[in-house]
């Protein structure tokens, strides 16, 4: 709809908003990844999460291969 559009236009407290938003959740989303980066500790940690769902993850070549287009697959349905 047209009148919805001119709510996102630069500048207008819904896009900032949105960007506010956006940014806090990317944030949020990479803190772990960046704290991970810094700290033995919490790659010792991640890596024993890891193991116990390794197990689903695929480990040779061929698994690689058919994760990769059941994952396309799957984006596409």
């Amino acid at each position: 709809m047209p009148g919805e559009v001119s709510r996102l236009d630069t500048g207008s407290r819904d896009a900032l908003l949105l960007e506010g938003f956006t940014g806090g959740m990317l944030i949020v989303i990479m803190l772990p990844a960046i704290m991970t980066l810094g700290s033995e500790k919490i790659r010792i940690k991640a890596a024993k999460a890891g193991e116990k769902v390794s197990f689903l993850l695929p480990s040779t070549g061929e698994e690689r291969r058919w994760w990769s287009l059941v994952c396309l697959a799957a984006g596409k349905l």
